[in-house]
């Protein structure tokens, strides 16, 4: 199937609206926090790079990433890039992932000692919560 190339850019341009939305209420501060969208015909992946602020966040910043999970182009992906392709895997259906740093989630991150876990053989000591489908709120 061949990618809607302006579909798949219109979702870029709402992910970093999405991103700097969420950095305007502190849930992603300084460089924390990891945004992509995926084009489900194409399996291509666009993810915010590592170590930008994602208040300024544009479509020109996001690294493309093959079904392959290699980078096309020059950058540094996120260092969660491996997860969110994972999490891609197991949700066929997921089109976007908005990972955010908020300090409550910090707050109960370091409340809850069993915050580390393991998803297909990724640990991390982020607890992976489901917020279910946002259209149904």
């Amino acid at each position: 199937m061949v990618p809607d190339t302006q579909t798949f850019q219109l979702e870029a341009e709402a992910l970093c609206a999405a991103a700097q939305w969420c950095y305007a209420r502190g849930w992603v501060p300084a460089t924390s926090g990891n945004f992509s969208v995926r084009d489900s015909a194409s399996g291509r992946i666009l993810i915010s790079p590592t170590g930008l602020d994602k208040g300024t966040m544009t479509p020109v910043d996001l690294l493309e990433i093959d079904p392959q999970g290699r980078v096309e182009g020059a950058g540094k992906p996120s260092a969660e890039t491996a997860l969110h392709r994972v999490m891609y895997g197991d949700r066929p259906d997921a089109r976007a992932i908005l990972h955010v740093h908020s300090i409550w989630n910090t707050l109960l991150s370091a409340r809850f000692s069993e915050g580390l876990c393991t998803h297909r053989g990724l640990r991390t000591a982020e607890r992976l919560v489901r917020c279910g489908d946002a259209r149904s709120r």
